[in-house]
């Protein structure tokens, strides 16, 4: 690895620990060369726009923008892009709110921001490589979410208990959207959980997880 020239870059916003594993308080939309920052001590998020041939970042004018979010145990915020480069996501204490992404990097949240979460604390989240649904960890369990123009609908039975010992953390799909994985934070042994997902289109079992 070679530092860029400017590196580090500042978000502008005001950044602070977090307690649990598994937190993606840094995401990629690589489809518009997009990174979004997530800055806990203030609870907002900063867009910076790639350089595709040097990889330096610049901050998108605007930035950071702010979030309806409050902050819970975890003391931190989790981003992630939809594949497309349209949509972000930003969870924490049970709520996720849903923003534009527009032309040059700036965030507008939807007309409904908010969507309710099951459970608290919430560490990890992404989404898909299709672009169907939305995983996110609440260390005890995965909430699954379906994604139809970036509005989130729960799916059923959600959410899904996990399978082993320790706290669930950092998730992964695989890349045909038919596997999930999951971390736990444990001491010893180390575990990871894996569902199968029901990747069909527009059923009543899409997203189902089953371990």
């Amino acid at each position: 690895l070679t530092q860029l020239s400017g590196s580090p870059y500042s978000t502008g916003g005001v950044g602070a620990n977090v307690v649990c594993y598994g937190l993606n308080r840094i995401v990629l939309s690589p489809v518009n060369n997009l990174l979004f920052v997530a800055n806990t001590g203030d609870r907002t998020i900063t867009s910076f726009s790639i350089n595709p041939a040097s990889g330096i970042l610049t901050r998108v004018t605007g930035s950071p923008f702010p979030t309806l979010l409050t902050l819970d145990s975890c003391q931190g915020i989790s981003l992630a892009a939809t594949p497309d480069g349209n949509f972000l996501y930003a969870s924490s204490n049970g709520q996720i709110e849903t923003f534009t992404i527009n032309a040059g990097g700036t965030l507008t949240p939807l007309a409904t921001p908010l969507t309710p979460n099951c459970c608290s604390p919430n560490a990890g989240m992404v989404v898909s490589p299709n672009g169907q649904f939305l995983a996110i960890s609440n260390q005890t369990s995965v909430s699954m979410f379906t994604i139809n123009a970036g509005a989130l609908t729960p799916v059923s039975g959600s959410p899904f208990a996990k399978t082993g010992s320790g706290s669930l953390s950092g998730l992964d799909f695989s890349c045909a959207a038919d596997r999930l994985y999951a971390g736990e934070a444990t001491g010893s042994p180390a575990l990871a959980d894996a569902w199968t997902v029901d990747n069909s289109v527009a059923t009543a079992t899409s997203g189902v997880l089953t371990p």
